[in-house]
Order: C-alpha cells, then sequence, then structure tokens
C-alpha cells in the first residue's frame, strides 16, 4: 500500500497547489528537486555510464518531454478546473491505453477479455468525463481540466510504451536520473515563459514545503517504491498493486481535501477497474502456466 499511497499524494498535492503555484513551475521543481535527491547515491554510476548519453539522447528528451512534461506539467494545468478524484480515475485509464498502443505499434495480440476490458475502461473514462449525463458527450461540454488529464494520462502511456521498447545502455536508476535531467531542462524555458508571462512563484514557506513534498514523495520516493515492489513481487503483481492508486486518490480527496465522490466517480472507476483487470488478466496456459491475455 505504501507505492499507490506515495503515487496518490501528487494527485493530491496538483488540487491543493492549484492556486498556489504556477503548474510548470511545480512541474519544474518537483524534477529538479528529485535529481538533488537522487544525485548522492545515483551521480557515480551515472558518471560512469555517462557515454550512453552520446547515444541515447533523442530518446532521453523524448522521455523527459513526455515524463515530466505531459505527465508533470499537464497534470498540475488540468488540476486548475478539475477535481483531484478525476484526476486519479482518469488517470487510472493509463494501463489500458498502455495495452491498446503496444497492440497498434508492436502488435502484441489482444484477445476478446482484454478486448472487453478496454472497453469497460474506455466506457468508465467517459462517464468520469460526461459526469453521468450522456448528453454531455453529444454537446462536447466537458470540464477542461478532464481533458488535460486525457492528455497526460495517453502521455504516461506512450512514455511507458516507449521506455519498454527503446534499447538502452544504462541502468534502471542512472536512466531515470537522465530523464529527469533531460525534463528539467525540457522544462525550463516553459518555466520561465510562466513567469515572464505574469505566473511568478511567490517563495513563502508554504510554497516551499509543497516543491519539498513533490520532490521527495510522489517523485523519488513513489518511483523508489515501485522499483522494490518490482524487485520482490515482479512487474505483474506490481501493476496490479499500482492498480490501485487510483482508489486510494478518492479517498484521500474526501478526507484531505473534501471532495465527495458524486455517483459517477462510483460507476465510472468501477468500470475503469475490472476493464484494466480483465485487460490485464492471465489465463492459464495448457501447461498450468499463467498467460497474459492479450
Amino acid at each position: 500500500m505504501v507505492g499507490p499511497f506515495l503515487f496518490a499524494t501528487n494527485m493530491l498535492a496538483a488540487k491543493a497547489t492549484a492556486d498556489l503555484i504556477p503548474p510548470v513551475a511545480l512541474a519544474f521543481f518537483r524534477w529538479l528537486g528529485a535529481l538533488l535527491l537522487l544525485a548522492p547515491a545515483v551521480w557515480p554510476r551515472f558518471w560512469r555510464q555517462r557515454a550512453c548519453l552520446l547515444r541515447e539522447w533523442p530518446d532521453l528528451m523524448v522521455f523527459g518531454a513526455l515524463g515530466m512534461g505531459v505527465c508533470g506539467a499537464f497534470v498540475y494545468i488540468g488540476a486548475d478546473t478539475t477535481s483531484a478524484t478525476n484526476i486519479g480515475l482518469i488517470y487510472s485509464s493509463s494501463p489500458v491505453l498502455i495495452l491498446v498502443l503496444a497492440a497498434v505499434f508492436y502488435g502484441q495480440h489482444i484477445g476478446r477479455i482484454a478486448a472487453l476490458g478496454v472497453a469497460l475502461a474506455f466506457a468508465g473514462v467517459l462517464t468520469i468525463l460526461a459526469q453521468g449525463d450522456p448528453d454531455t458527450l453529444f454537446d462536447v461540454r466537458f470540464v477542461a481540466g478532464d481533458l488535460w488529464m486525457v492528455a497526460a494520462a495517453s502521455g504516461w502511456a506512450i512514455y511507458s510504451i516507449l521506455l519498454k521498447h527503446r534499447p538502452t545502455g544504462f541502468d534502471t536508476l542512472p536512466r531515470f536520473f537522465a530523464i529527469c535531467l533531460a525534463g528539467v531542462l525540457i522544462l525550463l524555458p516553459f518555466t520561465v515563459a510562466e513567469h515572464l508571462g505574469g505566473e511568478p512563484v511567490t517563495w513563502t514557506w508554504e510554497t516551499a514545503g509543497w516543491m519539498v513534498l513533490v520532490a521527495a514523495v510522489p517523485g523519488v520516493g513513489a518511483y523508489a517504491a515501485y522499483a522494490f515492489i518490482v524487485e520482490r513481487l515482479g512487474p505483474g503483481k506490481a501493476g496490479l498493486i499500482l492498480y490501485m492508486i487510483p482508489l486510494i486518490g478518492v479517498v484521500m480527496a474526501w478526507l484531505l481535501l473534501g471532495e465527495a465522490p458524486a455517483w459517477y466517480h462510483y460507476a465510472g472507476a468501477a468500470l475503469v477497474l475490472t476493464g484494466i483487470r480483465l485487460a490485464n488478466r492471465k489465463l492459464p496456459d495448457d501447461n498450468g502456466n499463467g498467460t497474459e491475455n492479450a
């Protein structure tokens, strides 16, 4: 439960800081802080593998733009007009998007049960976006923040697919460090533009505290916890555990931000989580071993 809790704190931080810290600046300082926290432990290994930078810098820039820009800043931008509950539930569709992209671009077969799961998860996202009113789908009256979150979830899916399939000479943590560095470099000019455009950071103990929190908890802490879970349980079970993120996020938003879930949140969550479970379900093969239903 620790890993999902650490990830879910980012959704609450996004909403809690929506009127306090400019969104791009929050993303920039989150990953700059993560770099500084990681540096003492990772820098020696990163420096030994620095030759990989020359070969992989185009990939790293793409990863930085997606993982730290789209999946970072877009979440904080969306939080200005949508709820922490919606952020978590819409983001929970990412595993299904990953499955679809793997099928489209890498030929991964999707079985009938997995296809049903994709359809259910998509229906769940639409339920949340439409706030339970089908007419909203036809009138295209979505809340802007929800659409930012759809873009962020799509960015995470693309990031995950590319991260898995692009070759690398880096070890896991040095590669993550390099991606963070690329993300900070990409976010820097947008942060400056945001500042010059009339949205400067007002530095107080409160804003500094939020910066440290998002760098340490959903930044370094969440990724370290996920790596530990993968090492102990394997990537398959780790993925299933992380499906708890949106549910924990909804509970935290209710308890800490007073966002009481509406009926369409329950309905959408049920569809999304059922869809994810079906899309990633393992079926026994002829020898009794588990095989992915995809």
